[in-house]
């Protein structure tokens, strides 16, 4: 088994544990508390609710299921789910199981974060993008009208408990979404993680069953080091944003159902990358790579849009500083920066551009 701990400068731990087929055996590494309250979603239940259950069958134990989607992650759904905490009496002593995909984790570790001023939580991932991404260092959150995560916390899960094997009923979409987050981590961290990726990434898209083990290992060994030296996300923790402020745009105004996360920001990263060519010092040979690789993505058309519309929720996007855009630019193929340099009007170029957006 992969062990990797998350340590904190406030003396916070998360113990990161991966294996194949962990989770037939999960509660074996799970603490004991008064109460486990587990926050799934419909479809993830339906896979492997029978499983969970008997993990915890001799525990005392509660299920809430979720539909599926950023729905979830609002204010009036998060109170639904205190309710519900409240009528399982749960105390100071119950622990929240968020088993799901990155919705699940960010409205659970949000819930676990605000009930009662903080209760534990632990997070299962059964996407590639949760696994990779969203369940490491903290970040909880829900959504409002004006934009994405909005609201919410950083609170570290007590545990993060990844089984690659959930992979095998995983979507082929929601896959190539979470390759997006992984080829993320290529550009903004290591050119030897981008290196092999495209020698790779064709292969692996055509069999989903060719383990990626140390692929996962490798992304979350990034992440921890960035989130041990920017704990709260005020510096170079932002590097990991790159392809989001405009990724987060684009989840707006075309919404979930029809732009999964890590897909819109794949087009925030092919839009970032050309802003990086044209305004920054990226070399037009890496600016083909990078176009090459994502290409290798199945991502949804982008439909003609209202361009002033993108750029309101930009302006919106919780990174500013005032009226400036903290924007993350790659300055070569596994070296990323935030600039303060870009301007709506930037970005408004590169959009109307419309490149990557068909009429």
């Amino acid at each position: 088994m992969n062990k990797l701990n998350l340590r904190l400068v406030n003396n916070v731990e998360t113990n990161i544990h991966i294996l194949d087929g962990l989770i037939n055996d999960c509660k074996s590494i799970i603490p004991d508390y008064s109460q486990f309250i587990i926050i799934t979603d419909e479809n993830i239940y339906n896979h492997y609710g029978q499983l969970l259950i008997n993990q915890f069958y001799n525990t005392n134990y509660k299920i809430i299921t979720c539909p599926p989607g950023e729905q979830i992650k609002s204010l009036n759904y998060v109170e639904n789910i205190y309710s519900d905490l409240i009528n399982f009496k749960c105390d100071r002593q119950s622990c929240i199981v968020a088993f799901g995909g990155g919705a699940i984790g960010d409205m659970s570790g949000f819930v676990a974060s605000t009930f009662m001023r903080g209760i534990d939580y632990i997070n299962i991932p059964t996407t590639l993008l949760s696994m990779i991404d969203s369940s490491i260092g903290g970040k909880s959150g829900v959504n409002l009208t004006a934009g994405k995560n909005l609201i919410g916390s950083i609170y570290h899960p007590k545990q993060i408990i990844i089984d690659p094997k959930l992979l095998e009923t995983l979507p082929s979409r929601e896959y190539h979404s979470g390759m997006a987050e992984m080829i993320k981590y290529g550009l903004i961290l290591s050119k030897e993680l981008f290196d092999t990726l495209e020698k790779h990434l064709e292969s692996i898209l055509s069999d989903l069953s060719i383990p990626i083990n140390d692929l996962i290992v490798n992304c979350i060994d990034l992440k921890i080091n960035i989130v041990n030296q920017d704990v709260r996300d005020y510096g170079i923790r932002n590097i990991l944003n790159f392809g989001h402020t405009i990724g987060h745009a684009l989840e707006a105004c075309l919404g979930n159902e029809y732009i999964r996360h890590g897909e819109a920001v794949a087009y925030g990263m092919l839009y970032a990358a050309k802003l990086s060519n044209v305004k920054g010092s990226l070399s037009d040979s890496d600016l083909k790579r990078v176009i090459k690789l994502i290409g290798k993505l199945e991502l949804p058309k982008l439909k003609n849009m209202d361009i002033d519309k993108i750029l309101s929720f930009i302006k919106n996007d919780k990174k500013n500083v005032s009226q400036d855009i903290k924007f993350i630019l790659l300055d070569s193929i596994g070296k990323a920066y935030v600039s303060q340099q870009i301007k709506y009007d930037d970005i408004k170029m590169v959009l109307e551009e419309n490149e990557y957006i068909s009429n």
